[in-house]
């Protein structure tokens, strides 16, 4: 049975032929992260199908996902689109395979922006996907290492992880919990940096949290703890989400709710 993992369209065969194509470019944006001169390297959501020893093999990519799968905002939309789904495959294929080469081509890619980008101003980790294991958070601590003077952040729901190694990460790279997870109980609202959606600005204002809808530098800066996005109107799955995040603040469904 093909993977739900691959791209409509695609054999297997396919598939693993186009994943295992190198990319020109690891890092891209979007029109909220440009806006800020923020770029960012996207993995794929959840899990992925990917070739290893010659098989193709479904691996996950936020290993502490919870409640947050059934709304993942980079599940659906232009993230399920098969240029976006064989891009960020990609990137992944290539970090296993060759996590070396990976990071010396991100690395030139960074300071290539770094010199040419007058509004450049940072780099975020997964805008879709997560720190799934020690290759991929080595071969990010590394980056971080070689980049000194470059700002580096993430939201993530490695909370255990992030916490066990909190004394050794590079002093360039911010982190935000996002709320959604299966270790959400670890988060001490009060003191951790850490995200939540509400359902209006209103409702985000009301409980002292700083909007992040238009702008990603808030997250980036490393200065705000609480941030707040909010959750669409005509999002297709709003009863259910509503529903969801009402679990997990524990509040009345009409109120507040939380995930990143």
């Amino acid at each position: 049975m093909k993977p739900y993992t691959i791209s409509p369209g695609f054999t297997e065969t396919e598939w693993m032929d186009r994943i295992q194509q190198r990319p020109t470019k690891i890092l891209s944006s979007n029109s909220k992260l440009s806006a800020d001169g923020i770029w960012n390297l996207t993995m794929p959501a959840l899990e992925a199908s990917v070739v290893i020893g010659g098989k193709l093999t479904k691996m996950t990519t936020c290993p502490t996902a919870g409640t947050c799968k059934a709304i993942c905002y980079a599940s659906q939309g232009g993230y399920i689109f098969s240029s976006s789904m064989i891009k960020h495959t990609q990137n992944l294929q290539y970090m296993l395979d060759d996590p070396f080469s990976f990071l010396d081509q991100l690395n030139k890619e960074i300071r290539s922006k770094v010199k040419h980008i007058k509004r450049f101003r940072a780099i975020r980790f997964n805008d879709s996907g997560d720190f799934f294991g020690p290759i991929y958070w080595n071969v990010a601590k590394q980056v971080m290492l070689d980049n000194p003077t470059v700002t580096f952040y993430c939201y993530t729901k490695r909370v255990a992880f992030f916490k066990s190694i909190a004394n050794e990460l590079p002093s360039n790279f911010h982190v935000v919990f996002s709320m959604g997870g299966t270790e959400d109980h670890l988060i001490d609202t009060e003191n951790d940096r850490h995200a939540k959606v509400f359902h209006t600005r209103q409702a985000l204002r009301d409980a002292g949290y700083s909007d992040g809808m238009r702008t990603d530098r808030l997250a980036a800066s490393g200065k705000y703890k609480k941030i707040a996005l909010v959750v669409h109107g005509n999002h297709k799955a709003m009863p259910k989400f509503r529903k969801m995040v009402a679990k997990i603040n524990k509040v009345a469904p009409k109120s507040l709710s939380a995930v990143a």
